[in-house]
């Protein structure tokens, strides 16, 4: 038994010795596979970044795979931008926006990865207004874009171009010996039915799967497009999109005035009126015949300053119309000659009977407004 017992106990201590000799070279192993894994995750951080390599090719080399694909396509659409017109006009076109063979698609992967894509081959669009001529309208537009693409191939005049169907093959050389670097490598090389859009691609990629901090990448691509700038087409547009009036530009402003044109109907005054370049009555119009002037207690003031031989139509009454005066005071009677235009066979009747009074310049300073205020400061 003590025999026994002397030989476990040497047995344990070579035990011992042996496993005390064993550590550095599992150090060194262990080393070795930190060395090894940190160098896989930057190569796959550096793929992330590199757009020629495809979603799958990407996904191969992930050990990924997707969970949910969402994809959108537009076969055709049409934006059209039209101007509402005054006095009740139909409505001007400005513009128009065309885009067709629209495409995207958003995969989610069990690995909490996400891959966007976008691509947008076709676009056009133009200028509609009025003064444009149709032949110079065209204002963005792809049609000369990816023309001598595929010429010979299936996708001829389609303006789109086959995506890169592999990864450098540096990166391949690259990719130390792991077993998902060998099934990206061979994904890879399979090829990809994937098309680079002819005006405009875009790549977002959101990896979480390589370290704690997620990796992103973002590539957008334009290519050639036709794009024609015209300021007043942009400032159109940006006007429609946020009114301004520094961005409306030139337009016609309605005709403002403030002489008085009498119709069909009786004109109630409402106010004095002191007659001027400004201030006019006009009885004139292939509607009017007979015209009324109903001042309701209110004075018609003519100007003092016009010289007899002078002459400055205020009161102009047309070609065979009446002009009748109504409960009016008219100030400054001898200005009267000077102020006055008839047509042929046009008359002014103006009766006291009718409640018209004539009076001179001093009466201006005895009027009073609505308020039973002298209208001048002298009264």
């Amino acid at each position: 038994a003590a025999a026994a017992g002397g030989g476990g106990a040497v047995a344990a201590a070579a035990a011992s010795s042996l496993a005390r000799t064993m550590s550095p070279r599992e150090d060194a192993v262990r080393a070795a596979g930190e060395e090894m894994d940190s160098a896989d995750r930057e190569l796959k951080r550096q793929v992330v970044s590199d757009f020629t390599c495809t979603s799958a090719s990407l996904l191969g080399l992930l050990c990924d795979s997707t969970s949910v694909k969402t994809t959108v396509s537009i076969g055709h659409a049409q934006l059209m931008l039209w101007d509402a017109q005054p006095q009740g006009l139909p409505p001007a076109a400005v513009g128009s926006l065309e885009f067709s063979n629209m495409w995207v698609a958003v995969n989610n992967t069990h690995g909490g990865n996400m891959l966007l894509s976008v691509s947008l081959p076709s676009v056009c669009a133009r200028d509609l207004r009025p003064s444009v001529p149709k032949e110079a309208s065209l204002v963005l537009s792809t049609a000369d874009i990816g023309a001598s693409a595929n010429l010979k191939g299936p996708l001829s005049g389609s303006g789109a171009i086959p995506l890169p169907t592999s990864c450098p093959s540096n990166r391949a050389a690259a990719g130390g010996g792991t077993e998902c670097s060998k099934n990206w490598q061979d994904s890879s090389s399979r090829g990809s039915s994937g098309l680079l859009p002819s005006l405009l691609t875009l790549e977002h990629r959101v990896i979480r799967s390589i370290s704690l901090e997620p990796v992103s990448a973002l590539q957008v691509r334009l290519q050639r497009p036709t794009l024609v700038l015209d300021v007043g087409f942009i400032m159109k547009v940006l006007h429609f999109v946020a009114p301004s009036a520094g961005l409306q530009g030139p337009v016609p402003r309605p005709y403002d005035t403030r002489e008085i044109h009498l119709g069909r109907e009786p004109y109630i005054a409402s106010d004095h009126i002191w007659l001027s370049p400004e201030y006019r009555i006009i009885a004139d119009g292939p509607e009017v015949k007979d015209a009324v002037y109903d001042g309701d207690g209110h004075a018609i003031v003519l100007p003092d300053a016009v010289p007899p031989i002078e002459h400055v139509p205020l009161i102009v009454v047309g070609r065979g119309k009446t002009l009748r005066l109504r409960n009016v005071k008219v100030v400054n009677k001898p200005a009267l000659a000077g102020v006055l235009s008839l047509g042929p066979g046009a008359r002014l009747i103006a009766e006291e009977a009718s409640g018209v009074s004539w009076h001179g310049q001093d009466e201006v300073y005895r009027l009073k407004n609505k308020q039973g205020r002298c209208v001048l400061a002298g009264c």
